[in-house]
């Protein structure tokens, strides 16, 4: 005795297309919201231009430096001098250990390296900030 199916075969396609409506879903997610996952200051800095990059860390503590005398400095978008700066990334060790320095093109070399070392003090990884290079 043969048995044989009543059913008959599929498409294949049929099987691709609920896998299309997926990728389309999360790409027009991530073109709306995928900013929104990147950490940034309130603060408007002109940053340098450099030739290279790496990816943005996604939980990380961020240090403004802005220039003045003496120079403007930020923690997480609050206003700070340098006590003040040792104090909250002493305490904000166990939140991020990365710190991204935000400089501005025009401040002083010795602030934003003072932020820079006081951060590495505290055992923090530290990336500067730039912007792509213009050709």
């Amino acid at each position: 005795m043969k048995l044989e199916s009543t059913i008959s075969e599929r498409a294949g396609f049929l099987y691709l297309a609920p896998v299309i409506d997926g990728v389309l879903l999360l790409l027009v997610f991530f073109a709306f919201f995928g900013s929104s996952f990147v950490s940034k200051s309130g603060v408007q800095v002109v940053l340098p231009s450099s030739d290279s990059s790496i990816p943005a860390a996604g939980n990380t503590h961020i240090i403004t430096v802005m220039e003045g005398n003496p120079p403007k400095m930020f923690f997480n978008e609050s206003r700070v001098d340098i006590p003040q700066l040792t104090t909250k990334l002493a305490s904000s060790r166990l939140e991020s250990s990365q710190v991204t320095v935000l400089a501005d093109r025009n401040s002083a070399y010795g602030d934003v390296m003072e932020a820079a070392f006081l951060a590495l003090k505290f055992g923090y990884q530290v990336a500067f900030a730039t912007q792509p290079d213009d050709e």
